[in-house]
């Protein structure tokens, strides 16, 4: 910095630091400003602190202290928490902040802004609600505010921590070309192009999320609809890799379907008491080539073009006439394998989505595992596969002596039961 040097208007140079310290003399000394220039400023505000400010901290502080038997954080002025619970029936979080600089009270559910109340002065502020502070009012939370709170949650979904995002990516890596569905917070969330796919042939919204890698584009489905969603998406043609959840917050593999298992080809399906082989399936235009096996056998390559849902649902009834469900009723006792883990109880209830377990050893139903069912079907036919039975009995019941009967071989009848 250059200046004159008054008397001798020598000019002189000088470090930031010296200048710093010059000003610093010059604003002590109360020469900094002439009058001239002091005219245009406005006197220094009293530092008495404001009676209106007093009287709504000693509000809050008492209403604190009844509560809590603590005292409020009055560090920020314009968020002081007054109230903090959980909704009713539900791990969501309630906040309630006074803001003593804005003249308002905020309540909060999890991240999303439920109600806010504006004044036009804190002397409004403080006749209206910190006079007449209510934890129960405060904390009160309507079938209104809970949906906004959902709907919003929708749009903004929990952030994906860095080792949930981390195993997804595995995963991921070891699925290149399956639609990857990963449990979070009660849905099967999709990431990236995967949710852009979903989308397509599912609809609903693409969102955002936010993980510990960045921001991508997100959407899903309800974990209890996974049997609907994830058939209705391999039926497009996908592979399709759900992983479900665990207490400790790593995955197990829910269901892996594969496109190629969707209508295997080489099946054998009967049409019209005719049987036809599998060929081609074009899932872009919902068609199956089938080849029939009769005439293929006599050299004749007939081909006939049928709907791939109509095959498809041929080949689900031959399923079952070949693998029929297991039979079972209310007061079974089962034992039912599911991926994670093996139930044994009895059959308390069965409904049309679920079947219950009570696995209590005196039948309470209060101790009990609701399980999908076709989870259910699935692990109690597994079960029943690798139950060991019993030896079978060989018994002899004729022997044909090939010299006597002129026989090259002799001929032993047996029974087996």
């Amino acid at each position: 910095m250059e200046f004159d040097h008054y008397p001798e208007h020598q000019k002189i140079t000088l470090k930031w630091a010296q200048v710093e310290k010059y000003i610093d003399l010059m604003i002590q000394s109360d020469r900094y400003l002439t009058d001239k220039e002091k005219e245009h400023y406005t006197p220094p505000v009293s530092a008495e602190p404001d009676a209106t400010l007093t009287h709504a901290k000693n509000l809050i502080r008492d209403f604190c202290l009844k509560e809590y038997d603590s005292e409020p954080d009055f560090s920020n002025l314009s968020k002081i928490g007054i109230a903090y619970t959980n909704a009713a029936d539900e791990e969501i979080p309630i906040q309630v902040n006074v803001d003593l600089v804005g003249y308002r009270v905020e309540r909060y559910l999890g991240e999303v802004l439920i109600d806010e109340r504006q004044y036009e002065s804190l002397e409004n502020l403080t006749e209206t609600e910190l006079e007449a502070l209510d934890f129960s009012e405060l904390v009160s939370v309507t079938d209104e505010e809970l949906e906004h709170y959902h709907n919003k949650a929708e749009e903004h979904p929990a952030l994906l921590p860095l080792n949930a995002a981390t195993e997804y990516n595995a995963l991921k890596e070891q699925h290149p070309d399956a639609l990857v569905g990963f449990e979070q917070g009660g849905q099967f969330e999709f990431y990236a192009d995967d949710a852009q796919k979903v989308c397509e042939l599912l609809g609903g919204k693409l969102l955002e999320k936010e993980t510990a890698l960045g921001i991508v584009p997100v959407t899903g489905f309800p974990s209890d609809q996974w049997v609907y969603r994830a058939k209705q998406l391999w039926q497009c043609g996908e592979n399709i890799y759900l992983a479900g959840l665990n207490e400790d917050g790593t995955h197990h593999q829910t269901k892996y379907l594969r496109r190629e298992d969707y209508l295997p080809l080489g099946t054998t399906i009967h049409m019209e008491r005719r049987a036809f082989r599998v060929d081609t399936v074009n899932f872009d235009k919902g068609s199956v080539s089938l080849q029939d096996v009769a005439l293929a056998e006599m050299r004749i390559p007939v081909f006939r073009e049928e709907p791939l849902a109509l095959v498809r649902e041929l080949y689900e009834e031959q399923d079952m006439m070949e693998s029929p469900l297991p039979d079972y009723k209310v007061g079974d006792n089962v034992v039912v394998e599911l991926p994670t883990r093996t139930i044994e109880g009895k059959v308390g209830y069965v409904g049309e989505t679920d079947v219950r377990i009570d696995t209590s050893a005196h039948g309470q139903s209060w101790d009990n595992e609701v399980v999908n069912k076709q989870q259910f079907e699935e692990g109690l036919r597994q079960n029943e596969q690798v139950t060991t039975q019993p030896d079978d009995t060989v018994k002899t019941v004729a022997i044909y002596p090939a010299e006597e009967n002129r026989m090259p071989y002799d001929i032993v009848i047996q029974t087996i039961g």
